[in-house]
């Protein structure tokens, strides 16, 4: 298909005057294309007027005041790589012009033997064949970071089991000193210190499956302008008292279907890293707006399906990225922070939450000029349903006098929570396995009102287990909890999205909450199997 243009903008850089007129001549007669041509005389004017202006093409002579041959051509596309060179020379050597076409050059002529009409088709076919080679190498990169992404979660998933018992055991154990210790006690600040860095342990490995999209979201239907708003006073406190936040939505804007706490992680990592890059003070705008993706975006975005989006824009007046920077924003453990100040996870976990949310996001940047990251979250197919408002949280109370089954495998694991379920009042049975399980079960199933169960046993699956449980007790009801990321649960099929579940590493007081949700429940929920 032939590219259109409707003016074309030409930098001719060639110090031979004579030349320069003869180029000027072929182009001027171009019609009915308008031309505009600028022309340098050295490769240094040349770099010069690149660093301001973008040129449609580049007709370069190789035979300069300052620079000579084939290194011409070599400087001049570092500078501005995503522009076609036509080199122009007076001999007609065929090794030379190889050459050129494997440095860069889109196509080679012969000064002796221009005229308007060939000029002019080399100068639209190099544009169409550069215009395909930046097409086929942004899809390249965008496959070089899908596999990336999925390396990061082949690793994330490998290291998550483990690593979150580790850390609900330490977790666990630290807090249930810091509720026994005395107030005035000297070792309460050392095991403070022990359970601050759990925390951001946890919070490394969530954000890890994060990016490889290894979470359970809790979708519902939502505005963007609504939780975006909700969160302002919060940003506000984020941000330092020189930056200016505002907060815009259009009047008709659309709903996405999406998990809230999710998308507020977004909107946090994005204003925190605005909030670094306008360190004396600026301005933060987010705005919500309604978008079409049509076929000619899709074509330079192959990754992304045409439709309609609800778009989120967060710009800042920052000071900016340079191309070599904003193309490695959204890579695992990348940071321009020195080191210590920052683990460089923040973009890369807006990447996957976006990814997970079957979204898109791009970043615009320029030195000196701030930066603007866009998401693009696909329109909701379906209308808001009561629920997807979203209940508050029960006010009972986190204990409980219910007789309760733990099963879990893992000795430490089991030992810390049957230690702290029994301080706040429950009668807890312990079994690590499923058969000791069935057998408390066999002589407890009257009083037993929750089975708290880890999904991976060593002899049976926690949802089997549930089964053969439920045929003795139909009543009863179940959290589930696991060690591997939510995501690989489901993907397995080993549980439903709506089934009760909380996963490791989480802190007794987390653990807590979620057991008298599903005891205050009204219905119990029952998986489907």
């Amino acid at each position: 298909m032939e590219l259109v243009v409707q003016r074309l903008n030409v930098l001719v850089v060639e110090d031979n005057d004579g030349d320069a007129r003869l180029l000027q001549e072929a182009l001027r007669e171009a019609a009915p294309t308008p031309v505009t041509m600028s022309r340098t005389t050295s490769l240094k004017a040349a770099r010069d007027y690149l660093a301001v202006q973008t040129p449609d093409a580049i007709l370069l002579d190789l035979h300069l005041p300052d620079s000579q041959g084939l290194d011409t051509l070599r400087r001049l596309a570092q500078e501005t790589p995503r522009t076609p060179i036509i080199v122009l020379t007076g001999l007609n050597d065929e090794s030379v012009a190889a050459q050129a076409l494997r440095e860069g050059a889109q196509d080679y002529l012969l000064k002796g033997e221009l005229e308007t009409r060939l000029l002019l088709r080399a100068i639209r076919y190099a544009m169409e064949r550069k215009e395909n080679a930046v097409v086929l190498r942004d899809v390249q990169e965008q496959l070089l970071q899908a596999q990336r992404m999925e390396a990061v979660g082949r690793l994330a998933g490998g290291i998550a089991h483990d690593f979150n018992n580790l850390l609900t055991v330490i977790q666990g154990y630290a807090r249930l000193l810091l509720d026994t210790l005395p107030a005035h006690n000297a070792t309460r600040h050392d095991i403070s210190a022990i359970a601050q860095a759990a925390d951001r342990a946890a919070r490394l490995t969530q954000q890890l499956l994060a990016y490889s999209r290894k979470q359970v979201l809790q979708m519902r239907v939502l505005d963007l302008d609504v939780v975006v708003k909700g969160m302002a006073q919060l940003l506000q406190r984020t941000l330092t008292e020189t930056i200016t936040l505002s907060v815009s939505a259009a009047p008709d804007l659309g709903q996405v279907e999406a998990d809230a706490s999710q998308i507020e992680q977004v909107v946090v990592n994005l204003a925190v890293n605005a909030r670094d890059a306008m360190p004396a003070g600026g301005r933060l705008m987010i705005a919500c707006e309604n978008i079409v993706i049509d076929s000619a975006w899709v074509k330079r975005h192959p990754e992304v399906q045409p439709g309609a989006y609800v778009q989120l824009a967060v710009t800042d007046t920052g000071v900016g990225m340079p191309p070599t920077v904003a193309q490695h924003v959204f890579d695992p453990f990348f940071t321009t922070k020195p080191f210590g100040q920052g683990t460089g996870l923040g973009l890369s976990t807006v990447y996957g939450i976006v990814k997970q949310h079957r979204g898109h996001i791009w970043v615009y940047s320029e030195p000196g000029h701030g930066t603007t990251f866009k998401i693009a979250l696909p329109r909701a197919d379906r209308p808001a349903r009561s629920s997807d408002a979203g209940a508050p949280a029960p006010a009972a109370p986190a204990r409980g006098t219910e007789t309760l089954l733990l099963v879990e495998d893992e000795t430490d694991i089991l030992n810390m929570l049957l230690t702290y379920l029994k301080g706040l009042g429950y009668r807890v049975l312990a079994a690590p396995t499923a058969q000791q399980a069935m057998q408390l079960m066999d002589t407890h199933h009257k009083v037993i009102a929750l089975i708290v169960c880890d999904v991976v046993l060593p002899d049976l699956s926690g949802p089997e287990l549930y089964e053969g449980l439920r045929a003795i007790n139909p009543d009863l009801r179940i959290l589930f909890m696991s060690a591997y990321p939510g995501d690989a649960i489901l993907q397995r099929g080993l549980i439903a999205a709506d089934t009760p579940f909380i996963g490791k590493p989480f802190t007794p007081e987390a653990l807590s909450r979620r057991i008298r949700d599903v005891l205050d429940a009204q219905q119990p929920v029952v998986p489907a199997g």
